[in-house]
């Protein structure tokens, strides 16, 4: 009974999102369909043994309208989406699609080859053991144990600075698909995804994925909807580039997981539904957290920490870190983006920050709808911290922050400064 009426109160709410924007592309509507999946297919697969359930689902779905509410407040500072047909049409500047061709190139090729030359005695990468399924298990469960759980770190510099590589390479060629989906740009664009999943593989964890896949899916939706700002029937592309990249996403973090616990080489059902359902905890996780660890009142401020971790780390602030909570058949430690705001701002200072992100996003999907192609980088942004919310933050890893900043400078020496006469 919690899950339906947490189904109807989230379709209502979109219902309302899609009658005021009628756009697909808006970040309110993006937020709230996520999380409404989010939070309602963990109900359908365990129903009444998640702790709290309809506690944290109504903070959600509250964070959700104070999103909503900072997206709407932008709408009244520009001219509506029909008032722009026909207006000021082919005056935007246009990318140098052949520019963004070889700079992909130039990417692939470097994340192609450091790993091979620089990264197998320092890091635990062994480019050899991808010729096994069984020895690549070793080295993945190996690598996990040693970095993730040992307290080893990854010592070498050259690793977070080849993901960041990796990570700025897909947001690259998400906006080489938008701009143009010719094969020999799909596999470029496509050839740094492969690149996240093998990284993820090799150390355990499935984040390499989420980041990878979630980077390139932001960076071909907020493109699109720049290249399609007077197409009133680009609803279609999103709903195909969403449902194929959260499948793929899904899938490769699934063999990630089977590759981490050495079950990829008998490849079993069971298994493979196991590790399925791992992919819906982070929710459950946050509700345990949030109503059972008091987290709805938290009255301590970590001012930041836990949503941009590593650049504190950098200035030598650490503070304990978020241990694994039982969630019905598994565990996790992964506890959403939500945590890390009430941690850092409480409650009412999560939902200050989730307004001020409303009103961010929507300033940059308006200035996108209209035509201001600088804005693409913000609206990528903004998808790009949706996605990873299922999570944390998508700034709790300094690889994530420089591949933004990767994107962005590619970003801008492939767009001409004049604008198409």
């Amino acid at each position: 009974m919690a899950g339906l009426f947490i189904a109807i109160l989230f379709a209502f709410l979109i219902y309302l999102q899609y009658s005021f924007s009628n756009d697909l592309y808006c970040p309110g509507i993006i937020f709230t369909l996520y999380w409404g999946l989010n939070i309602f297919i963990p109900y359908l697969l365990w129903q009444g043994e998640i702790t709290g359930y309809l506690f944290a689902s109504f903070f959600v779905f509250l964070s959700c309208c104070v999103v909503q509410l900072g997206v709407s407040f932008t709408r009244r500072r520009h001219k509506s989406r029909n008032e722009i047909i026909g207006h000021d049409r082919g005056r935007f500047p246009l990318f140098q699609t052949k520019l963004l061709q070889r700079a992909m190139i130039l990417l692939n090729l470097i994340v192609l080859i450091v790993p091979s030359v620089f990264l197998s005695s320092s890091s635990g990468f062994d480019p050899t053991a991808l010729m096994s399924v069984d020895e690549f298990s070793e080295m993945s469960a190996a690598n996990r144990s040693f970095y993730g759980y040992g307290g080893g770190g990854i010592h070498s510099i050259g690793m977070p600075i080849l993901l960041s590589f990796i990570y700025g390479s897909a947001a690259c060629g998400g906006t080489l698909i938008a701009l143009s989906p010719l094969l020999t740009n799909r596999i470029l664009g496509i050839l740094p995804l492969f690149f996240c999943f093998i990284m993820g593989v090799s150390y355990g964890s499935r984040m390499g994925v989420l980041f990878g896949g979630g980077l390139f899916l932001s960076t071909f939706l907020a493109t699109k909807l720049y290249v399609l700002r007077e197409n009133l029937n680009r609803s279609k592309i999103l709903i195909q580039a969403v449902g194929i990249s959260l499948l793929m996403i899904f899938s490769l973090s699934i063999i990630t997981m089977l590759f981490r616990y050495r079950e990829m080489a008998e490849f079993k059902l069971d298994k493979i539904l196991e590790r399925s359902l791992e992919q819906f905890c982070f929710f459950p996780a946050f509700s345990y957290w949030f109503s059972s660890e008091g987290g709805w009142n938290n009255t301590d401020f970590s001012l930041g920490y836990r949503s941009f971790t590593r650049p504190f780390e950098w200035l030598g602030i650490q503070l304990d870190i978020q241990h694994s909570v039982n969630v019905v058949e598994t565990s996790s430690n992964i506890f959403t983006l939500f945590r890390g705001l009430i941690e850092d701002f409480t409650v009412g200072g999560s939902m200050i920050f989730l307004f001020l992100f409303g009103l961010f996003a929507g300033n940059c999907y308006q200035r996108v709808s209209r035509g201001d192609v600088y804005q693409v980088m913000g609206l990528s942004t903004v998808y790009f911290i949706i996605i990873v919310s299922i999570a944390f933050s998508p700034f709790v890893y300094t690889t994530q922050i420089f591949a933004l900043f990767l994107y962005y400078f590619v970003f801008l020496i492939t767009k001409p400064l004049r604008s198409k006469p």
